[in-house]
């Protein structure tokens, strides 16, 4: 029962994608919770300018914390040896939210 409700909160949290763009956005058509590493990445400036300008910080050191975010939280299969490095998109913005505050 723990694990259900961690999962429904982890997706209520992350399928409202707030007006300012501070979280990655995740398609309600797709709700996939893994994304390609280079699909996130793609993202990350708009992200970054909104998490910065919501803290008062200077955008290139957030883009570089976010970035070391997405890093820490890539894997792929088989421990890299094949296939793409994947992102657990839901855990990246509760990660966001608890380092930035709520958005």
């Amino acid at each position: 029962m723990g694990d259900y409700l961690h999962k429904k909160r982890l997706q209520r949290a992350t399928w409202r994608v707030w007006q300012d763009g501070a979280v990655l956005a995740l398609p309600v058509e797709e709700r996939r919770r893994r994304w390609e590493l280079k699909n996130t990445l793609f993202q990350l400036d708009r992200v970054a300018a909104a998490w910065a300008k919501n803290g008062n910080r200077k955008e290139t050191d957030t883009r570089k914390e976010i970035e070391e975010v997405l890093q820490e939280n890539a894997t792929a299969p088989l421990g890299g040896l094949v296939g793409e490095k994947m992102v657990n998109v839901l855990e990246v913005n509760l990660e966001l939210r608890r380092r930035y505050g709520g958005a």
